[in-house]
């Protein structure tokens, strides 16, 4: 890709470019499971990531409309809250195609608005530097590495001798 003259132009990714591609992400889900994980969901978020969302004009778009698309994520969160409780006091049914669409559409929108509104969040809010920042920059990944491998470990353990899942996520 890297040596390819034909590559994505991030300065062409407008916004209205941009929030179709849970499309993509809504087929992937759509797609054969493996262990119960959604690995072709997943795949296509890594590989939209990697082509369109690591470009810094796109970071810049998204930072730009930061607080329209968190306003929008925010009030998805709110219809699915909703349509939940209504499907909870059977006011509604999946099983209406109707329904299972909608929720179905806006369960994809619901994701990748919400991967969009964080990155232009994040890029807004998240990008000052101070002394304590360089220093957790310089150790994170060590930091990462032990953390992982310990919390292994420990999971193991607590698993084995105490029940109760609250208790052990506690105690880990």
């Amino acid at each position: 890709y890297k040596n390819k003259k034909r590559k994505l132009v991030g300065r062409k990714m407008t916004i209205l470019k941009i929030l179709p591609l849970f499309i993509p992400i809504a087929i992937g889900a759509e797609l054969p499971e493996i262990g119960g994980k959604g690995i072709t969901e997943f795949a296509v978020c890594f590989l939209l990531g990697y082509f369109v969302l690591s470009s810094d004009e796109v970071q810049e778009r998204l930072e730009k409309h930061c607080m329209p698309l968190a306003i929008t994520w925010v009030g998805l969160m709110f219809f699915r809250c909703i349509t939940y409780q209504l499907y909870e006091m059977k006011y509604i049914s999946f099983e209406t195609p109707a329904v299972d669409i909608t929720w179905f559409i806006t369960q994809n929108i619901f994701k990748w608005i919400g991967i969009l509104a964080i990155i232009g969040l994040a890029k807004r809010y998240l990008k000052f530097h101070n002394k304590v920042t360089q220093n957790f920059a310089a150790a994170s990944f060590p930091v990462y590495l032990i953390h992982q491998s310990a919390v292994v470990v420990v999971g193991y353990i607590v698993a084995i001798y105490l029940s109760g899942a609250g208790f052990q996520y506690i105690v880990i």
